[in-house]
């Protein structure tokens, strides 16, 4: 959703339309148009979003993509020295698992380069991986729980989104 939202808001900048012109054209309220561009309104209705294309003579077409089987290098749960949870992951993914389990109340509390002797077990041959650190009290099952989801939902966002010009 968030790169469908993020091609629609560069369009718009592209072609020089401000959030007043938007509004003209759509109805939708200019705030409820820059709290959508600005993620502050994460899952817009679609109706909105067509609202929104269609005001830029735009459509949104979707494709669908197989989803990779996860691996147990996705994400790799341990433990850091002090016996606090840790995760380590690919270099790529960490903002973005860091943001989705702060959103659910887990804190992140630091991040780094992975650890030679982590790396040793989450496999020594990829040096792009980040360890997370966990707040020690934190639920393990339910970090993994929410890791799960996670991957779901990143590998969903990472299917095909383009914005086309609209035909009648």
């Amino acid at each position: 959703m968030r790169a469908l939202v993020a091609a629609l808001k560069a369009e718009r900048e592209r072609r020089d339309v401000s959030l007043t012109e938007m509004h003209e054209r759509t109805g939708i309220d200019r705030a409820t148009i820059s709290k959508v561009e600005n993620g502050h309104i994460p899952n817009p209705t679609w109706s909105t979003l067509r609202a929104y294309a269609g005001a830029l003579s735009l459509r949104i077409a979707a494709s669908l993509a197989p989803v990779p089987s996860a691996t147990s290098a996705d994400v790799e749960f341990c433990d850091d020295a002090s016996g606090a949870p840790c995760l380590v992951v690919p270099e790529e993914d960490a903002e973005s698992l860091c943001d989705y389990l702060e959103s659910r109340g887990i804190v992140c509390r630091q991040k780094g380069p992975a650890e030679d002797s982590t790396a040793e077990s989450v496999g020594a041959e990829d040096p792009h991986r980040i360890t997370i650190a966990l707040a020690p009290e934190t639920d393990r099952r339910r970090v993994r729980a929410l890791t799960h989801r996670w991957k779901i939902q990143t590998r969903g966002r990472r299917s095909q989104v383009t914005v086309v010009p609209a035909t009648e």
